[in-house]
């Protein structure tokens, strides 16, 4: 296993998730997965985390990456993206049924919307992140 290259295919995933949850999820869908102000003001910090948003994303890079690398012989960017698209998909699954069983704030509609949208933006990490550990090759 190369650790090199895996840290470098999971900071180049971990970049590309947070610039692609801020443009889909910040921006093109924010009025999608808007909450009441007041719900939104009994659960949401004040002030956003950008630094820990940056450390997950850079942990959902380093998952990938490692999965990847340690165990799929993942390297090209289609097989990275299809690999990225259900891990996403059964991520997303995992943690928004446990989120809409816990919170009333969180509705099935935008559970299954999110469920394609995440798998999409992980089809695209997971694209990267093979691009970058196929590199060299």
């Amino acid at each position: 296993m190369n650790i090199n290259k895996m840290l470098l295919g999971a900071l180049a995933g971990g970049v590309a998730y947070f610039l692609l949850g801020w443009l889909v999820y910040g921006i093109l869908l924010s009025s999608v997965f808007a909450i009441a102000e007041e719900t939104r003001t009994v659960i949401a910090k004040e002030q956003f985390g950008m630094t820990a948003m940056f450390i997950s994303c850079l942990a959902y890079g380093l998952l990938l990456a490692y999965i990847y690398e340690r165990w799929a012989n993942i390297s090209t960017f289609v097989t990275g993206a299809k690999a990225g698209a259900v891990i996403g998909a059964l991520a997303t699954i995992w943690v928004n049924m446990s989120m809409f069983a816990m919170y009333n704030f969180v509705t099935l509609q935008n559970s299954v919307i999110d469920l394609f949208v995440h798998a999409a933006v992980s089809a695209l990490v997971g694209g990267v992140v093979a691009y970058v550990l196929g590199k060299g090759k």
